[in-house]
């Protein structure tokens, strides 16, 4: 992994970056909007991250607006795993499953749901086990549009729950965590 870092690289959203550390399962980039991390070698194989020597990491993308950048910062898993979860869901989990996914599109969405609404964490460490399931709904419990929906936010965030626990399936069973 020694010899990635301060490899020059270069992003779809994020624009030109460098390396700064990398191991079996992340590679660590810092690009003008700060450090991302990268699932190890999925970004690579399914050329999220693209090396060069002829990348000129002074002029990274430069994006209109600060709204813009944090849009394209909250969605960066969403953009990542979303087709590949949906995939999933069809192929695997509905073939072995007694109660099969009909709405597969929305389950798809609804997980990264705190992705862009609990910030405070990066993304894939709620999926770590049952204690950080338990603190994402903690966390979705304090959202401004579950607390102020129609429906009663204990029953809303349980649905998102069955839905995360679902992706950490996933996860677990594509060998991503």
């Amino acid at each position: 992994m020694d010899n990635l870092i301060n490899s020059k690289v270069k992003h779809s959203e994020f624009g030109a970056g460098i390396v700064k550390d990398a191991n079996d399962e992340w590679i660590a980039v810092e690009f003008d909007v700060g450090v991302r991390f990268f699932p190890f070698p999925d970004a690579i194989i399914n050329n999220y991250l693209l090396f060069g020597d002829d990348i000129d990491v002074d002029k990274p993308k430069v994006h209109d607006n600060e709204a813009e950048m944090v849009s394209l910062d909250k969605k960066h898993y969403r953009n990542l795993y979303r087709e590949e979860f949906k995939n999933w869901l069809s192929n695997v989990y509905n073939k072995k499953s007694d109660k099969p996914i009909n709405d597969i599109t929305g389950y798809s969405s609804d997980v990264f749901f705190i992705e862009e609404n609990c910030p405070e964490r990066e993304f894939l460490t709620w999926f770590e086990s049952e204690e950080t399931l338990e603190e994402a709904r903690e966390a979705l419990l304090k959202v401004p549009s579950i607390v102020n929906g129609k429906q009663k936010p204990s029953s809303r965030v349980s649905g998102y729950i069955t839905r995360l626990r679902l992706f950490r399936e996933f996860l677990i069973d594509t060998g991503i965590i």
